[in-house]
């Protein structure tokens, strides 16, 4: 009876008896069993399953992608946000507060934040941006683009989009032209008044 011929599985070549390991549901030489990344031997070491071959733990782990918090591989269960940034699910917080996120989130400048701070953050844009347009030339209410639209006539010239009216007929002028009937007093007229 002729002895069963057994092929390495890496080197594809004959394993003579006694010098062979049967893994994976393959039979390799002893020198062959080791890492396919490193060719690191296998020992003691466990091993990861990777389209057929076996991977050490530090070759698989370099493949992996890396979280976006901690710049650390993902291996096993990762959350990914929806800009495609993964991340380990102890690590998927909140950039601002640092809480953990369980359900709604929303993204920043590639930064996950909780409705609290994602609130707390519009807040602030809302009264930064008010500061940097001014304040309205009738009302001296802070412009806000957040509040309608807000009109530039100049450098420090600037409406709130019902405060904006003809001198004349008192109505607000609406995405039309008008004309500046008074340099000095910074009135202006609507077209329809303008063409009386």
């Amino acid at each position: 009876m002729s002895e069963e011929i057994l092929i390495c599985k890496r080197c594809q070549k004959n394993i003579d008896s006694g010098e062979s390991i049967h893994a994976m549901d393959a039979d390799w030489h002893s020198d062959c069993w080791g890492c396919a990344e490193c060719h690191t031997a296998f020992e003691t070491q466990s091993f990861y399953k990777v389209q057929g071959l076996p991977i050490c733990k530090n070759c698989y782990l370099k493949k992996q992608s890396k979280c976006k918090k901690c710049s650390q591989p993902i291996a096993g269960q990762k959350l990914t946000d929806n800009i495609g940034q993964e991340y380990h699910p102890e690590c998927f917080t909140c950039s601002n507060c640092n809480k953990n996120i369980d359900a709604n989130f929303f993204i920043k400048d590639t930064n996950i934040l909780c409705p609290q701070c994602n609130d707390q953050l519009k807040e602030q844009t809302k009264k930064q941006i008010g500061k940097e347009l001014g304040n309205c030339y009738v009302c001296k209410k802070p412009c806000n683009t957040s509040d309608g639209t807000v009109i530039v006539v100049g450098p420090e010239e600037r409406y709130h989009r019902p405060c904006f009216k003809c001198v004349k007929c008192h109505n607000e002028i609406k995405g039309e032209f008008y004309t500046l009937s008074d340099v000095k007093s910074k009135n202006y007229v609507c077209m329809a008044c303008n063409s009386i």
